[in-house]
């Protein structure tokens, strides 16, 4: 259906048309944000499972060094999670401030909203895409200190119980 714009062009507009691809863009945002909401949640605690095969295997071959990098990076992504959470709760909140708004917007009404939740919300969304990144690099920093301390041992004859290297100097 098409009509007049209400700036007075003469060109007509077809607004049914903008709405239905204004309506599909809006679909396709919000099951992306899901899909990105979703997988960052599913990749920080698997990071965290990840981390904790990686410090009992390594526990087997020794003590494992430079502990407080994994700590940092199980601290980082813990954070990772929880403010990915709380912007649900925030983003819904802020939704809600908008409706509002938007109801006395039609009302006749002074349609001015807090705008808090919303810069809360995008603070969080914001903190978990720095998160996420800041663990996996603590937790790979951790993983190359260690792999290069277990090599170290293998190759150094220092690095040899002191029974081993007294036989070993014998034969």
């Amino acid at each position: 259906m098409a009509e007049q714009p209400p700036n007075g062009d003469e060109e007509p507009k077809d607004w049914e048309g903008y709405f239905s691809y204004r309506s599909q863009l809006e679909h396709l945002r919000v099951q992306q944000v899901t899909a990105f909401d979703s997988s960052i949640v599913n990749l920080a605690s698997g990071a965290l499972g990840l981390s904790v095969v990686l410090l009992t295997a390594l526990a087997a071959f020794m003590r494992p060094v430079h502990i407080w990098v994994l700590f940092v990076a199980w601290i980082v992504f813990v954070l990772c999670i929880i403010a990915n959470l709380v912007s649900y709760q925030t983003g819904a909140k802020a939704a809600e401030v908008e409706m509002a708004a938007l109801d006395r917007g039609m009302r006749g009404e002074s349609p001015a909203a807090n705008p808090k939740w919303k810069t809360v919300t995008l603070f969080l969304n914001r903190s978990v895409v720095s998160l996420f990144p800041i663990g996996s690099i603590f937790l790979l920093v951790f993983a190359a200190l260690n792999a290069m301390a277990v090599s170290e041992r293998q190759v150094s004859p220092a690095a040899k119980p002191a029974g081993e290297q007294t036989n070993n100097q014998s034969n």
